[in-house]
């Protein structure tokens, strides 16, 4: 399975690397499961996780340190999961860099049309709403 996490501008570092550590620890799970005896895990591939920036550049955390990232959104193509993580907030509930936002928005819509799971996180929520992706969802 390949999974995207989005690196926004001022994202909250331990959002991405809990859900990057998470995809780790299953993917160990996965890989051991023959010394473990777990046979009911024998068709589950490991997962692919890369991070993914507005243009593939390394991107400013809350705290100003620097995210190394895998691609740009134009790279990220085929993925069956992306994830949108906390960030920090403007005052009115948007990420902080308003540049990159509706790019970002647009990439969302698009992987949606293209039926990609799409979730939220923390904040990362807000995003998948302002993309309308939460419309009519209860």
């Amino acid at each position: 399975m390949k999974i995207l996490i989005y690196v926004p501008q001022f994202c909250i570092y331990s959002a991405i690397a809990g859900i990057n550590d998470i995809f780790w620890i299953a993917n160990n799970i996965i890989k051991s499961k023959n010394l473990l005896n777990l046979k009911n895990l024998s068709e589950i591939n490991e997962f692919k996780v890369e991070l993914v920036s507005i243009d593939g550049k390394p991107v400013v955390n809350a705290q100003n340190k620097m995210i190394d990232v895998d691609l740009s959104i134009e790279e990220a193509i085929n993925s069956d999961l992306i994830i949108v993580p906390g960030m920090m907030l403007s005052d009115e509930q948007t990420p902080i860099m308003p540049s990159e936002y509706k790019a970002v928005l647009e990439w969302l819509q698009n992987e949606n049309i293209k039926k990609t799971i799409i979730c939220g996180v923390c904040a990362g929520t807000f995003v998948l709403g302002d993309a309308g992706l939460l419309n009519r969802k209860n």
